[in-house]
């Protein structure tokens, strides 16, 4: 990034200032006269990132962006201040909406409307400092078959790395894997040059979890070709995160030896009643969205709701993708892929089938996996405590989140056209449905499925386990002996 030159401080003049990259720009707001300044941003060709940032020195300026020429109405602006206060700053790249594109773009900053109104009290000028970066395509670095390689995304390479891979003649795949990602990573693959717009990618890889894989064969489609290939690897979510990633470069189609390996899962503490829901509680990914799934037996048969694997036709997806707590700490980690074997969408609940590894590989001989002991009765009542454990989509700051565990009690009972089921003051977020609901000695009582809320408060609600059918629980009880 180049070093900043200091303009002097702007005039309470109303037309648009040119804003450059390489100089920071200062001025001043005023309450009663000028309350809003215009800028104007020429992008040059090949630009994939924007970011423009305001620090106010007495007062709360908030920015407005988009491209052409600037409304005079900023509720007709593309790009909007953040929901978060605290973040003034506006980005404009590849994933956004709208994606950044060459040519002239307009940018705002304006007093925000309750300063304006809570002006009476204040100083009547505003000092604020902006701050423009832009960054064209690039390479990180050259890629070859070998051993993976250690990069990070970070708000200084704008949320991307590209990478460039010569292939040889001859060569019948490129394969790349991403590995240790703790956050939503996309993959684009490009011929001959770097992507600018990602439409225009040749291949991709993206979905909700981190590792990805992408494999272009000189069959498949589109057709691998010898030459120069650039590789994107974009933090789906934030470009101002800071995200580590392996990337492991080969010229065949095999997945990766050394990833391919499951996870062994080990109960930490046998002692803690929690211990054993926390290893056995697996994130599901499917497309647009997802949920959680508890391991009920030890060859994989995994329960969950069924609305976490619905296809959005009251019908199951044929495969999915989970992941496992090998580490409290960190999101889970891809380690499995498996299919559902039973699907009841007016129970809302599900049985999935864990046949193979993340990576379609067999699963070694004899591999066990860790379970939730089930509960043999409803024998809770009102005020008893309990858990839930899950994925919540608002279990953190970052694209993936860890395991989560929330306390709360059997706060009552509402009947439902399936039956009778538990109400919770623990949370039940979206994200968590169908994880664990466990009683204090760690056992599985039920399974978070929904919230209601008025506005006001949250209740959770968790289907019980009783209204498992019966069939299942006695597929669930054979596989466990």
């Amino acid at each position: 990034m180049i070093g900043w030159a200091l303009l002097s401080l702007a005039s309470l003049a109303q037309e648009p200032i040119a804003l450059r990259p390489d100089r920071r720009f200062q001025g001043e707001l005023d309450h009663a006269s000028h309350p809003r300044q215009d800028f104007v941003v020429e992008v040059p060709k090949g630009s994939v990132f924007l970011d423009l940032k305001a620090v106010a020195k007495n007062g709360d300026v908030e920015l407005f962006g988009g491209r052409g020429k600037a409304p005079k109405d900023l509720e007709e602006a593309e790009l909007f201040p953040s929901e978060d206060p605290s973040l003034d700053e506006l980005i404009a790249d590849r994933l956004s909406d709208p994606e950044i594109e060459s040519g002239r773009w307009w940018f705002a900053a304006s007093l925000a409307e309750d300063d304006r109104l809570g002006a009476a009290g204040k100083s009547s000028r505003c000092e604020y400092t902006l701050e423009l970066t832009l960054l064209g395509t690039r390479t990180d670095a050259l890629l070859v078959p070998g051993p993976a390689r250690r990069f990070t995304l970070d708000p200084a390479s704008g949320g991307f790395r590209t990478f460039r891979i010569d292939v040889p003649e001859g060569s019948p795949a490129l394969r790349i894997d991403l590995h240790g990602v703790p956050a939503d990573l996309d993959l684009f693959a490009h011929r001959g040059s770097p992507t600018i717009a990602l439409e225009s990618a040749d291949a991709s890889a993206r979905h909700g979890w981190g590792a990805e894989s992408l494999v272009l064969t000189k069959d498949g489609a589109p057709l691998l070709g010898a030459g120069e290939w650039y590789i994107d690897v974009l933090d789906a979510m934030s470009s101002q995160a800071r995200t580590p990633f392996d990337i492991r470069v080969a010229f065949d189609a095999e997945a990766p030896p050394e990833w391919s390996k499951p996870p062994v899962l080990i109960t930490r503490d046998p002692v803690k009643p929690l211990s054993r829901a926390l290893c056995s509680v697996l994130e599901v990914f499917a497309p647009g969205g997802g949920g959680s799934a508890t391991l009920v037996t030890a060859d994989g048969l995994c329960l969950t709701n069924a609305h976490v694997v619905d296809r959005g036709d009251r019908h199951p997806l044929d495969e999915l993708v989970l992941a496992a707590n090998v580490d409290s700490h960190r999101p889970a980690e891809e380690a499995y892929r498996g299919k559902v074997v039973r699907f009841d969408a007016a129970l809302d609940l599900a049985l999935i089938q864990i046949d193979r590894g993340f990576y379609s590989n067999p699963l070694p001989a004899g591999y066990r996996f860790p379970t939730v002991e089930i509960a043999a009765g409803s024998a809770l009542e009102i005020g008893d405590p309990l858990w839930i454990i899950g994925y919540p989509t608002l279990g953190g700051t970052g694209s993936r989140v860890s395991i989560h565990c929330a306390h709360g009690v059997l706060s009552g009972f509402d009947q439902e056209d399936a039956g009778l089921v538990f109400k919770t003051d623990a949370a039940v977020i979206p994200g968590n449905s169908g994880g664990a609901a466990v009683d204090e000695q760690g056992r599985l009582i039920g399974v978070p499925s929904a919230n209601v809320s008025d506005g006001s408060g949250l209740v959770g609600i968790v289907t019980p386990i009783t209204l498992l059918p019966l069939e299942w629980l006695e597929l669930i009880a054979t596989r466990s002996r």
